[in-house]
Formats: C-alpha cells, structure tokens, sequence
C-alpha cells in the first residue's frame, strides 16, 4: 500500500468511476465518494481485502444514477455505517442484486432514503435486508415506501432507531413494531395514514420508546382517533415534532389534541356506525324517490297512458251502450260560475242543444258531495275541466281532476280542458301541469270577433263524438260501432259544419223531416 497509516480519505466532487483493483488501505476507517460518477458497484467493490478496517463509507448523491449493485459489493465485516442516499435507485430492480448486502455482520446503520421502494415488496425487503441482524439505525426516508408490514423488520432484533418519514405509507399494521424489543425512536411524520388505535402499539411497546413522531399525517377525527388523541394529550414530550404539526384533515384549523368526542358517542362500533348510515341514506333516498314519484304520479300516469292507450274501442262502446243524464260534466271553481253562464251555458246548451251538469243546478241536495260528483261524472257522455286561477286554489276542484283523470284513463278518454285567461304555470298543480303537457287544451281570451267564434268552433269539434252519440238525431237507432266518415266538413262563421250521409249513419227509424243529418 502507498498509504498504510490513512485513516480517512475524502474524495467527493469528482469524476470517479470504478476503483483500481490493486488499490489497498489497510487502516483506512472513513471513505467518502459522493458526488462521483459510480453507476455499477460490482462485487468485492468493499471487501476486507482491500479495507480491512473500513467502518463508514459514503456514495451519497451521486452524479449518475447508480443503475447495478452486484452481489457482496459491500461485503466487510468490519463496515459499521453505510449510506446510498439520493441516488435514485430503485431496490425493486433486478440489477439490484439481492444478495448486494449479504456480508455486513456489524453494519449499525444504514442509510437508504431519496431513493424508491415503493414496488418493493415484503418478501423482496427481507431478501435485500434481513440478513442484517446487527442494524441499529435503518433511515429510508422520502423513499415513495407505501406500506410496511411486521415481518420486514422481524429480523432486525438491535433495532434502536427506524425512520420512515415523509412517505406515503397509507396504514400501519397492529403492533408492526412490537417484535423490536429494543426499538426507542420511531419517526414516521408525513405520511399518510389516518388513524393510530390502540392495537398498533402494545402497552411495552408505548413504555419501551422514548421518542415517536407521527406528525404530518392526513389523520381522520373520529372515534377511532381518539384513543391516539388521549396519547398525545398524556405524552406531548414524546410525540413532540420540529417539523410538522398533528392536524386533523377532516376538521381544518383543529389540531388532533384539541379535538374532543365523548367517549359515550364511540360505544357503538364502527360496524353499527355504518349499518346506521347506510339505514338512513336508503331511507332518504327511498323518501326522495317516493316524493319525486308522488310529485309527478300525473305525469309518469300520462306519458304510460298515452304510450299504451287503445284505439277508443272502450269508449264508443261506453258511449254506445251506457243511459247518460248528461251530455258535458263540467268541473269549475265557484268564482267562474259568471263566466260559465255567460258564455258556456247559452252557447253549448242554447246553441247546441247540449245538456250540461253544473254542480250549482244539477247535484242533488241532501247527498253526499262527492256521491253527487262520482255518480255525475258516470252519468256524462264527456268532461270538461275549466282551469282558472280559482280552480288552482280550490280542494274540490283538484278532488274532481284527480277522479276524472283516474275515470277518462279507464275507458280510453281524454279530458276537454279549458284555460281561462292567463293561468300561472307555476302556481299549478302537478295534476294540472301534467295535463297541460300532454293534452291539447283551449283557452279562453275575453277578445271579441274571430278569436271567439275560432274558441267554439273548436269546442264543437271537440264534442263531435257527443254529438254522434246523442239521442237527439233519432229515437229508435243502431249505431255503428265507430263515427262514420264524414262526407262534407267546412267552417261557417266561425262553426263547424259536419254533414253525415243517411246510409253512413246506419239509421233504422228517421223523422218525417230528416233528408240529410247536419251535426253542428
């Protein structure tokens, strides 16, 4: 050797590559090469041939990402401190041999962090690390690590001090550290597990360490914090941290020791906990699907109705063969009585010779009102709703909609729907706009000339099957089983003249003074 007696050598900040193989120091004990440009570390690099002495060696932070370590690269028996930090190497490759540290029967610390294991597994870990049973100090901080189970560090029974911090370890397994029996310092602040319970550490293992560092973790409030709470608040000394602070992620501004439950609020488990809160989501969402439901049953009612509604066949037959008193059942609120008498009564019942049920005239004194409404609508060959701002605030007018909506779908009806002047859509009911956006409706403007004849011109067009199906034309018929087709339809001043061949009306008994049937 050159350099018999050297003792340490510092040779950071250069461009080395690869050491001589002839190079020997005898009573070297410190070498330091960070900052060289060591990419492969290959077998013997280290061994007791050419450092015999050697206990603290140094390849941090290379210029280069150190990309292969050999097998025994670092075998000495006399290495006591060994530190790989900041090189970017990733122990879950296969150039990492696995058998790189074999050889280390007196490493005392070991410095691995700024590096990555997060893709190295339990089994890999103890392949690369197990065989050194003499670890006191084992650092792999800001290493990407994202678990850590108990059986990594199993064999590592002189550990005093383990540092994983600032990683991304999401849960810590129950007592993962219990079998270290001489493990005083634990430092895993800012990571990411929420919770710490009374499982993760036995009661010798909270006696045994004297310092412990869980801050900076993204801890959950709740009651199953709370047993790591009352550690805090016991033991503020020995969780003490100088660089982060225990806050609770779920209650901003609120620090883990200053947050407070009763303890009679955690009895429940946390299964109980959840059966309740899915029990009470179900129930609201059941609720809200309900009151959706009943909110537009009008609407869901009507568009099913219309999607599968015959071609009228129950209803001309009920119009055949039913006894009706009247021709036009018609539903109004009391305010609009003037308007019903002004103008619907001498039109439809003057006019055209219509017979009207009007609650205020036709039902009958002494019975029930809705035996008089239920046994009026039964007996009218149609129905007509007059929707006003009074039929919209009146109990029995909306009682009247919802019966004779339930009645019309029954025998493949629809209801006549008047709008008298301009109705609010947002003060309707559910009832009212569903039938507003699947009927077609008329409405009434109090305006003179065209626009009124226009409004009973399609009144009467409306009421074509009334008129078909009335007793007026004859006294003794047989009626076809559907109106026949009409010969001649044209508009008169406003009304609609529909003109029906004798043949085409199928009549068995006509007046004297029938030739042709004009049905206006």
């Amino acid at each position: 050797s050159l350099f018999p007696e050297l003792a340490e050598l510092y040779m950071k900040n250069n461009l080395l590559s690869s050491l001589h193989p002839r190079i020997c120091l005898p009573k070297l004990r410190t070498l330091v090469l960070s900052r060289n440009m060591f990419e492969n570390l290959p077998t013997g690099m280290f061994s007791n041939d050419r450092f015999p002495r050697l206990e603290e060696l140094y390849l941090d932070s290379m210029s280069v990402q150190i990309a292969i370590i050999d097998r025994n690269a670092f075998s000495n028996r006399a290495l006591r401190n060994l530190s790989l930090m900041y090189n970017n190497i990733d122990f879950s490759l296969s150039p990492i041999h696995r058998d790189s540290f074999v050889g280390l029967p007196n490493l005392f610390f070991l410095q691995i962090g700024h590096n990555y294991v997060n893709n190295v597994t339990s089994q890999r870990f103890l392949a690369l690390f197990g065989g050194l049973t003499s670890l006191r100090r084992l650092s792999v901080g800001v290493a990407l690590a994202n678990n850590v189970t108990r059986e990594m560090f199993r064999p590592m029974k002189q550990l005093l001090e383990l540092m994983f911090y600032d990683n991304q370890i999401t849960s810590l397994p129950d007592g993962f550290v219990d079998d270290l029996h001489r493990l005083q310092y634990l430092y895993l602040g800012g990571n990411s597990f929420a919770s710490i319970t009374e499982k993760t550490f036995s009661e010798e293992t909270l006696k045994r360490l004297r310092k412990v560092d869980l801050s900076g973790d993204q801890f959950q409030c709740d009651c199953d914090l709370l047993w790591f709470r009352n550690w805090l608040v016991r033991e503020p000394h020995k969780l003490k941290s100088l660089y982060y602070t225990y806050d609770c992620k779920n209650l901003p501004g609120i620090h883990v020791q200053d947050f407070y439950l009763d303890p009679q609020a955690c009895m429940l488990p946390r299964v109980a906990y959840l059966f309740i809160d899915v029990s009470l989501t179900l129930i609201l969402a059941t609720f809200t699907l309900i009151t959706t439901l009943f909110r537009f049953r009008w609407h869901l009612r009507l568009l099913l109705y219309e999607a599968f509604r015959g071609r009228g066949d129950l209803r001309h037959r009920r119009l055949r063969k039913g006894r009706f008193q009247y021709d036009v059942f018609v539903s109004y609120a009391k305010p609009d009585l003037p308007w019903i008498c002004k103008h619907l009564l001498p039109e439809l019942e003057g006019r055209l010779r219509l017979k009207l049920c009007i609650h205020e005239r036709n039902f009958i004194v002494g019975n029930d009102i809705v035996d008089n409404i239920v046994q009026s609508v039964q007996s009218s060959k149609k129905i007509m709703m007059i929707f006003s701002k009074s039929f919209i605030r009146s109990q029995w007018c909306q009682f009247e909609l919802n019966y004779c909506l339930r009645y019309v779908m029954d025998f493949d009806d629809a209801l006549l729907i008047v709008r008298l002047n301009d109705v609010p859509a947002r003060d309707m009911t559910s009832a009212m706009i569903a039938v507003m956006k699947t009927t077609t409706y008329i409405e009434w403007e109090d305006y003179p000339g065209d626009a009124v004849a226009s409004f009973w011109g399609r009144i009467s067009q409306a009421l074509q099957e009334v008129f078909f199906y009335s007793q007026k034309f004859t006294d003794n018929q047989i009626y076809p089983s559907e109106p026949p087709e009409r010969d001649i339809t044209e508009e008169r001043n406003g009304h609609t003249l529909i003109v029906y061949s004798l043949s085409q009306l199928g009549l068995k008994k006509l007046k004297p003074r029938t030739d042709v049937c004009f049905i206006t």
